[in-house]
């Protein structure tokens, strides 16, 4: 899930640039604040809040835990579910499912973490064990460690046991008949069964588990009372827990923040909260957020998913287009696995009978009409009318065909691609040799692309990984299966081999023709400049990073397009690029703001129902939204258009700043860590130099191998890696940064879970600004508007003195009284800085940003803007307005007619 090793950025005291560590980041000795369940009690915590409720319980032998029950209850209703008494079981392998068994046959080279500094570290199992139970159940304000074994390889046996001893019900179970993730190549297949194991008081940050994927959690082992806290939401809350946390400064797919209890009593959702004992399954919906605190004793967990067919629909839909927004990596390949789906499921069709007389259709039937449904949508949005001049991969010698994604956002590549075979780290294979096959180089998916994210040198040309054809074939394939079944079915497209460009719709987000199109204008106006005008403050921007409309008779860049008028970048190069389109191009892009909202609500309505969105709309949500990432490869990319802050790694505020920056590399510059009570200006800041003579060392750049999931996201061998010793020196080239003309930011991107309480420090924070987390400072831009409140997360807090290390309660003790809590005076004592950055922009738009003009001078006669966009014209009457500024710039022609040529 996390990786200890990534590098951490620091803000230079320069300039507004981020420059990365030559070396590792020395282990902090302030960690992070603590999670104490001392005194916790299930009844208490329930009874605390109105929003807090109960999970289900039902005994495995009872009729409501038939899976025929529980299933549409979990999947389709989405609330959280436990199956107790699998310790009664009569097949219940108590002879396996104990720590002496896992001392002689469990996997004797652990990775472990410690959960106050992140830092992974191997060990024996019969150590590990050994150290657990040295552990004191409840964290202490004088420890340094504290040790929590994750994503666990299963042991063998107790894979068998799980698969084959028919205790556990076939349809909950890994590659069981309900799950689609079987259905993957075995070169593409996935593990997601783990082991975690670990004392009380040791966590998971509140998260979603992967592509809205099913979850299952069996406790195997405990032992001194040993138990773990789930707190839970129902599927339909997803949307909502978003904006939460982007209240709270924190993004929830990021999987960087532990919630504390108050925080959820104040959330405006449902939280189910239940205590996992010795033989729980708990069952956990799709896109349900959820947190697990153990408590007691050594407790030991197996934990899998499954990938329903409703699953994956609801990652095409849902899910999918977020993880492309924040840049959390796929992982369970959700296009290809519907893919292989539909040649599985359209073999079956082909063996049932023709037109059968049952009035039920079989269940291969309808799921194949489902899948091609949802296999539409995936071509949709891959395929381009310049498609057949395309190379593609399968005509290359690469080794790497199946295991293609993003090196920006993550996302796994099904068909098409833009790639770079410049912009490459050293270690890349085929670049020492020099040649260097399709799909071998720097890869960026087609949605990056078209949102303005781009390599370094931003020449990139359009590749697909098969022909498309191929892809029609298979499509039309399984529709001719259905029709063979079932006369009366029609399909919305109709053979597509004949028709390609039916793809080519309105219902259809075609990304890939609008990413082609973009490339086309890069590669016409290489040099071409355009003036884009807004808010009386034009600024030059490549032509192709502009659209022209006519009948304006003026330009706008995407960033504005997003921000002022709602129009994503993939609407504009498509509408606009269109013979017949200019006065639909001018409509739209002038009515869009004002039909935000309502696209706003259909939106998160559709999020919470799980249905299908509109494409287009979605696009325009989630780029106002989702404005901060994790870029996987930042070293070698630019951010694009729509990203405004970058998370990077944080480093701990403490009052002993000289020990934490003990272990510093020599080429060190700067002061230390920024700390509002003794600065409030932007020279307290860190910056590290990278060597001259320093070595690049990066993994392979895009390629995952054999990643794991389990109910929580996995390592990935795509992130760069530093060595362990200060003594290797490597250094992670910082591609990011330009020609000190531009104001690119130079970050790098940060470990999975790498903090829990974060705040971001601007260049310039008064010392004497009281804490109140009611009221955070919202700075908005004009890419999002009010609705993405995100920005509260680069709030500075004034940090109190830390003599040492705090213990946070996730509940209010009752020495507290009715003044602060103790969660709040935790975050009052100890906080992260530098844990996401605004990426700075030209000055044009800072200035059109934070200039102080009048209401009347920042209107312009180019139609209604949104209200809730910090720095844009709003005016209620348009044509009033207009005529207004019209005869003011009549009298003034008037005035300078009267003076004569003389005075003129």
């Amino acid at each position: 899930m996390d990786n200890a090793d990534s590098p951490i950025s620091r803000v230079s005291s320069q300039g507004p640039d981020l420059v990365a560590s030559d070396q590792p980041m020395p282990q902090p000795v302030f960690p992070r604040p603590l999670i104490s369940t001392l005194g916790w009690d299930i009844k208490s915590i329930l009874a605390s809040s109105p929003n807090f409720r109960s999970v289900q319980r039902v005994h495995y032998t009872s009729p409501n835990a038939r899976v025929e029950i529980i299933i549409p209850e979990v999947e389709r209703d989405g609330n959280p579910l436990i199956i107790t008494g699998w310790n009664r079981h009569p097949r219940w392998p108590k002879a396996l499912f104990n720590t002496e068994w896992l001392k002689k046959h469990g996997d004797q080279n652990l990775t472990v973490r410690n959960i106050y500094n992140w830092a992974d570290s191997k060990i024996s199992m019969d150590d590990f064990i050994k150290k657990l139970r040295e552990t004191s159940a409840y964290a202490s304000a004088d420890e340094d460690e504290r040790l929590y074994g994750k994503d666990i390889e299963c042991p063998p046996a107790w894979t068998n046991w799980l698969a084959h001893s028919g205790a556990i019900p076939n349809d909950l179970l890994f590659h069981g008949s309900n799950d689609f993730l079987k259905f993957l190549p075995d070169e593409a297949k996935v593990q997601t069964l783990m082991c975690y194991m670990g004392i009380g008081d040791t966590f998971t940050p509140f998260h979603k588990d992967l592509c809205a994927s099913s979850g299952q959690n069996l406790m195997c082992f405990s032992e001194h009372s040993g138990s773990a806290i789930w707190f839970m939401t129902k599927s339909s809350a997803a949307p909502s827990v978003a904006t939460y946390f982007h209240q709270l400064g924190q993004e929830v797919d990021l999987e960087t923040h532990v919630v504390t209890i108050e925080e959820l009593a104040k959330a405006p959702f449902d939280v189910y909260i239940a205590e996992q004992q010795l033989g729980d399954l708990v069952l956990v919906p799709p896109r349900s957020c959820h947190q697990v605190v153990n408590k007691g004793g050594i407790t030991i967990k197996t934990s899998w998913s499954r990938m329903s067919l409703n699953g994956l629909q609801t990652a095409l839909w849902h899910e999918l287009p977020i993880y492309h927004r924040v840049c959390r990596q796929e992982i369970y390949k959700v296009k290809s696995n519907i893919f292989h789906a539909l040649q599985h499921f359209t073999r079956l069709t082909e063996d049932l009978p023709p037109h059968p007389e049952t009035e039920s259709s079989p269940t291969s039937l309808e799921n194949l009409k489902q899948l091609v449904s949802l296999f539409d949508d995936i071509l949709a949005a891959e395929v381009s009318i310049s498609r057949d001049s395309m190379p593609h991969v399968s005509q290359s010698n690469t080794c790497h065909t199946d295991n293609l994604h993003c090196d920006f956002c993550g996302a796994d590549i099904f068909q098409s691609f833009f790639e770079c075979d410049s912009c490459l780290p050293a270690s890349s294979s085929g670049a020492s040799a020099g040649v260097l096959p399709l799909g071998d180089g720097l890869v960026l998916c087609p949605l990056c692309y078209v949102e303005g994210r781009t390599c370094q040198c931003g020449i990139m040309q359009p590749v697909q990984c098969r022909p498309f054809s191929d892809l029609l074939g298979t499509r039309d394939r399984a529709v001719r299966a259905i029709q063979r079944v079932d006369n009366d079915h029609i399909d919305a497209h109709g053979y597509l081999s004949e028709h390609p460009l039916r793809l080519l719709s309105e219902r259809h987000a075609n990304i890939f023709e609008a990413a082609c199109k973009l490339f086309q204008k890069r590669q016409h106006d290489i040099k071409a400049m355009r003036s884009c005008r807004v808010l009386r403050l034009p600024h030059q921007v490549p032509a192709s990073a502009a659209i022209y409309c006519k009948l304006c008779h003026s330009s706008k860049c995407y960033t504005h397009l997003l921000g002022l008028d709602s129009v994503h970048s993939v609407d504009a190069i498509i509408l606009s690029g269109r013979y017949d389109g200019e006065a639909n191009w001018h409509q739209s892009h002038r009515s869009g703001s004002q039909q935000y909202q309502e696209i706003r609500q259909r939106i998160i309505q559709d999020e919470e129902s799980g249905s299908r969105p509109n494409a287009s709309h979605r696009l325009i949500y989630l780029a106002k939204t989702f404005t901060t990432c994790r870029a996987i490869a930042l070293e070698v990319t630019k951010h694009g258009w729509y990203d405004r802050f970058a998370q990077t790694t944080a480093i701990p505020i403490a009052k002993s700043t000289t020990k934490a920056l003990v272990g510093l590399p020599e080429c060190f510059e700067g002061d230390e860590p920024y700390d509002t009570h003794t600065s409030n200006s932007s020279s307290s800041k860190l910056a590290v130099r990278a060597p001259e003579d320093c070595d690049h060392q990066t993994t392979d750049s895009h390629r995952t191998s054999t990643p794991s999931g389990g109910m929580n996201e996995v390592r990935s061998s795509r992130q760069s890696s530093l060595p362990a010793t200060p003594d290797s020196r490597s250094r992670i080239v910082d591609a990011t940064s330009p020609s000190p003309k531009s104001g690119t930011l130079r970050v790098l991107g940060s470990p999975t879970g790498a903090t829990n309480e974060t705040h971001n420090i601007p260049n310039s924070v008064p010392s004497s600004t009281p804490y109140d987390p009611g009221n955070l400072s919202d700075l908005t831009d004009l890419t999002t508007d009010i609705d993405s409140p995100i920005r509260s997360s680069i709030t500075a807090i004034p940090v109190p003195e830390t003599p040492q290390r705090p213990s946070m309660q996730l509940s209010r003790s009752p020495q507290s009284g009715s003044g602060t809590s103790p969660d709040t005076q935790a975050q009052l004592k100890s906080r992260l800085v530098f844990d996401c950055v605004e990426i700075p922009q030209p000055e044009w738009y800072s200035g059109g940003r934070e200039k102080k003009t009048s209401r009347e001078k920042r209107k312009r006669i180019t139609g209604p803007f949104p209200s809730d966009t910090v720095g844009s014209p709003d005016f209620d009457n348009p044509s009033s307005a207009a005529r207004e500024m019209s005869n003011r710039s009549l009298s003034k022609r008037k005035r300078k007619m009267s003076q004569g040529p003389a005075s003129r």
